[in-house]
Formats: C-alpha cells, sequence, structure tokens
C-alpha cells in the first residue's frame, strides 16, 4: 500500500496542503458570520440565517468528506504463497504454517470491495448526469434561498440569497472532498498497515523461539518485545531465578544421547 508520499519533502507539502485547505474552511465561516451580519434584518433573522448558513456549510462538508474517504481507500496487496518447507521430523522445528510465509488470517477487504462500487457508481451517475448539474444547482439556489433571503436598498427580494447559498455548497463541498481524500491517503494506509505488520511481526517471533539454532539471548529479546506489545509487565531477575531454579535439570544421559 502506497502512500502517495516518497520523501519527507513530499509529506511536509501535503501537510502545508491540508492546512490550506483547512484555512479555506475557517475563511468560509468567516464570510458567512460577515454576511449575516451586515443584512438588513432583525437580530432574530440574523441568526436564522446564520444557523442555515452554517448547517449548509456541515452538511455540503461532511458529503465531500465521505466521498473523499471513500475514493481514498488504499487497496491492500495480495501477499504471494511461498512453497513450504520440508515436513517436520521433530517438534522442535518450525511448524509448517510458519515455516509457510503466508499470514494467519486475510485482510477484511469489505471495505475496499463497497469503495470499489461506490466510486464506479458515483463516477457513472456523475457522467451520465453531468448535462443536469446545472439545473439541480439552479433548483438548489431556489430552496435555500427564502432562508438565506437578502433585500435590495429599496426593500426588495434579492437573488444574493440563493447564489449565497450555493456558494457554500460549492467550496465546501470540493474542500470536504479534497480534506478527506488527502487525509485517507495520509492516514489509512498507515493505520490498515499496522495490523498486517504486528501480525507478521509476532509470526517471526514464534519462529525464532521454535527455531532450535536461535540463542538464548535472541529468545530472551523476542519474550521481552512479545511481553512489551502485548504490555505484560517485564518479568523480575528474582522471579527469574525463581523461574529457573523450578526448571528440571537436564538429564545427562539425554544430552549424550542427542549428540550422537
Amino acid at each position: 500500500m502506497e502512500l502517495g508520499v516518497k520523501s519527507l519533502s513530499d509529506l511536509l507539502k501535503l501537510e502545508n496542503f491540508m492546512l490550506f485547505l483547512f484555512g479555506i474552511s475557517f475563511f468560509g465561516l468567516v464570510i458567512i458570520f460577515v454576511y449575516a451580519l451586515v443584512l438588513p434584518h432583525s437580530w432574530y433573522d440574523k441568526a436564522s440565517i446564520l444557523g442555515v448558513s452554517i448547517f449548509i456549510a456541515i452538511a455540503t462538508f461532511l458529503s465531500g468528506l465521505f466521498l473523499g474517504f471513500i475514493f481514498g481507500i488504499p487497496r491492500t496487496t495480495e501477499t504471494q504463497n511461498i512453497e513450504p518447507g520440508k515436513t517436520p521430523e521433530k517438534p522442535t522445528e518450525i511448524p509448517m504454517y510458519l515455516e509457510n510465509k503466508n499470514r494467519l488470517y486475510t485482510e477484511n477487504s469489505n471495505l475496499e470491495r463497497i469503495s470499489d462500487w461506490l466510486t464506479t457508481g458515483i463516477v457513472t451517475i456523475a457522467l451520465v448526469s453531468l448535462k443536469q448539474v446545472p439545473e439541480a444547482l439552479q433548483q438548489f439556489s431556489g430552496y435555500v434561498g427564502p432562508a438565506l433571503n437578502a433585500t435590495t436598498a429599496g426593500g426588495a427580494a434579492s437573488t444574493s440569497g440563493g447564489i449565497y447559498g450555493t456558494f457554500i455548497l460549492i467550496c465546501y463541498s470540493i474542500d470536504g472532498f479534497l480534506i478527506g481524500y488527502l487525509g485517507t491517503r495520509r492516514r489509512a494506509a498507515v493505520d490498515f498497515g499496522k495490523g498486517i505488520f504486528e501480525e507478521e511481526e509476532i509470526i517471526e517471533s514464534i519462529k525464532t523461539l521454535l527455531n532450535p539454532a536461535a540463542s538464548k539471548e535472541e529468545k530472551e529479546d523476542v519474550k521481552r518485545d512479545i511481553r512489551r506489545f502485548l504490555r505484560i509487565p517485564p518479568v523480575s531477575p528474582k522471579q527469574q531465578e525463581n523461574n529457573s531454579d523450578s526448571e528440571p535439570p537436564e538429564n545427562p544421559s539425554t544430552k549424550q544421547k542427542d549428540e550422537t
């Protein structure tokens, strides 16, 4: 899974661009407040217009954020199977399921499939209905215009409310989409890959513990890492001495037999 970030400079550019997008959202809120305050209405009407404007901004921003998340979900790469080793002859040898490089379980790709289906459907509908976009924006302007109504100098109704609502719709939907897409590409691949990485680390640790050729120091390091991963308190030196004392002594005849 690639993040689209190949160097630290690219990462900093991405972070700066996302900060710029959040700055646009904040600047849009400032415009919303200024628009509500300059209208020649009562404070009750100004509060109503301000609330409707904020609701439209939040709704369109979250819609764009969701679409950006759907379009930005990374796709996992399937691991290739490696031929397993020989059948273990002794119980101390590495089991087949660990000798094989396959993971113990595969990722749940339902979210990826849903993302593909929704992406295909949304793009298809958008291309088919592209000619109807101006009409849909005009209808939206007519719906929200009365709630964001403004008046001219002579007291007549103005069309600026509908234009203002359409401006909020376009700006916050695009801004939310970019933030959702870039944020998903930036974080989701890392978070999705943590479970896979941790699982592979556990498998490698178990293989080290079961490997008779591994030294005692390596096994102790692996045990320490597993305890740290599972958040198990470390074993004190006194407990280690008790565990070593409780272990039965090795039979010399058995050791000599193994050497022969």
